[in-house]
């Protein structure tokens, strides 16, 4: 791929995959004992290239190792029934990161998506008893306003944050 990758050339493309640059003393663990973990723990999704199991070696020896890990752990199942056969070994490629957006990206959405759902119940009436009557319309509108705020700051962050590093 010519382009440098988006969210969506990762997410709806086949040039780019969603990774992890995972870097490592090999003083301390082994590129073998690194792709027995990453396979034990990783979470892949079948059919899908965004979250496939992917091996992309840095170099020729690591190219080799996996090559032969590969091979001795032919036929290979997991517990919950991921199979070796669905891994696959592809040349090391230019190495971006994300968009600032989408960097700790559960860690910024999750406290969004509780303020949404907070303001959401103001909003519907969840939590009119505890609302003074006088207070009510304008706690609704507030809420309303809110949520329709957030919603904005969230798509604007995608337009402003949307820089791709090259690793």
């Amino acid at each position: 791929a010519d382009k440098v990758p988006n969210y969506e050339s990762v997410c709806y493309g086949r040039d780019w995959v969603e990774g992890v640059r995972v870097v490592f003393d090999d003083e301390k663990l082994s590129y073998e004992e690194l792709l027995e973990e990453v396979f034990e723990t990783q979470k892949p999704q079948l059919g899908s290239r965004q979250y496939a199991s992917i091996i992309f070696p840095h170099n020729d020896q690591q190219s080799q190792i996996a090559k032969a890990w590969m091979e001795k752990n032919a036929g290979r199942e997991r517990k919950d029934g991921w199979k070796m056969e669905w891994t696959s070994l592809e040349p090391y490629s230019r190495f971006f990161q994300a968009e600032g957006y989408h960097q700790r990206y559960w860690q910024k959405q999750r406290p969004r998506f509780a303020i949404i759902l907070l303001l959401l119940a103001v909003s519907t009436g969840f939590f009119d008893s505890a609302i003074p009557l006088a207070l009510q319309e304008t706690a609704d509108m507030v809420a309303n306003a809110s949520v329709v705020a957030i919603g904005l700051l969230i798509t604007a962050e995608r337009f402003l944050d949307s820089k791709v590093v090259e690793l």
